[in-house]
């Protein structure tokens, strides 16, 4: 399913301001405070080259698993991921994984993926060219960030 009101949004932050951002999405997690329906969900595997998709979708795989259960409707089966495709590019399974999360739970906003790798990245141009765009997202459109 496309969703075409999805955008990628990259924040380039110096360290002092990263606690702007994290009070913005621990607010956006709060369900009495949140001014948003979007689900947010932190993610800060190491970025490596060529395998950092498969690194976000191990651990977007457990936080899916801890949000599931937390819910109140025990009767939602849980989320698995799709298998993942015989020569399958990064980060094409893990784009893959999220909207198969979104049609599973039928979101109601958006998945927001906040990406938080360790400040250490020693090539920052390799994570800006990984950045998904449309040409790797699952339906053509940037429908899962």
């Amino acid at each position: 399913m496309a969703r075409p009101e999805a955008r990628v949004l990259c924040w380039l932050c110096e360290p002092d301001e990263f606690a702007m951002i994290d009070a913005f999405v621990a607010t956006e997690d709060e369900p009495d405070i949140a001014r948003t329906e979007d689900l947010f969900v932190p993610l800060d595997a190491p970025f490596a080259a060529g395998r950092y998709g498969a690194a976000l979708l191990a651990e977007f795989t457990e936080k899916a698993a801890a949000l599931h259960a937390g819910l109140e409707d025990e009767s939602v089966k849980p989320w698995e991921p799709p298998a993942v495709a015989p020569g399958a590019q990064d980060p094409q399974p893990f784009l893959q994984a999220c909207q198969s999360f979104i049609e599973h739970y039928q979101l109601p906003g958006l998945l927001a993926l906040y990406l938080t790798p360790p400040a250490e990245v020693s090539d920052m141009g390799a994570l800006l060219a990984w950045r998904p765009s449309s040409s790797t997202s699952p339906e053509g459109s940037t429908g899962t960030e």
